[in-house]
């Protein structure tokens, strides 16, 4: 299974929208600074406010 989700950061006031087959990890990963060309970098306090589960990594995209 794949996820399609969308972050949110209070501190910024931004949403930010990926995709995964492991959003807990994934959202480490933004939160940790993990991706550093990332958007995400911009903040430390992304939470996932909406996600949508899809049965392949091309329905996701």
């Amino acid at each position: 299974m794949h996820i399609v989700y969308i972050l949110y950061s209070e501190n910024v006031k931004k949403y930010y929208v990926g995709e995964t087959d492991n959003i807990e990890l994934r959202l480490s990963k933004h939160n940790n600074h993990f991706y550093q060309d990332s958007f995400t970098k911009i903040s430390a306090d992304w939470e996932v406010v909406l996600s949508f589960n899809c049965v392949s990594r091309e329905q996701a995209n």
